[in-house]
């Protein structure tokens, strides 16, 4: 049974997920190509999806803490 993090999670388009991280489209997928971002994504034949939990996980791992 699907949880409800998974059932409701949204999926992007490039388009969406690049607009969401505030990036270019051939940004996102120079990262793909690169693989220098690890930002998990779903190949459906030629489309390319991602799922917001992954985008977000992937910002969180991003974070810089700053001391004070």
């Amino acid at each position: 049974m699907a949880t409800a993090a998974v059932k409701d999670d949204v999926i992007m388009t490039p388009i969406e997920a690049a607009k969401y991280l505030g990036v270019e489209v051939q940004t996102l997928a120079a990262w793909r190509s690169r693989k220098s971002c690890n930002i998990p994504y779903f190949r459906l034949g030629t489309l390319i999806r991602y799922r917001k939990s992954d985008v977000d996980a992937f910002l969180d791992s991003q974070k810089v803490e700053v001391a004070s």
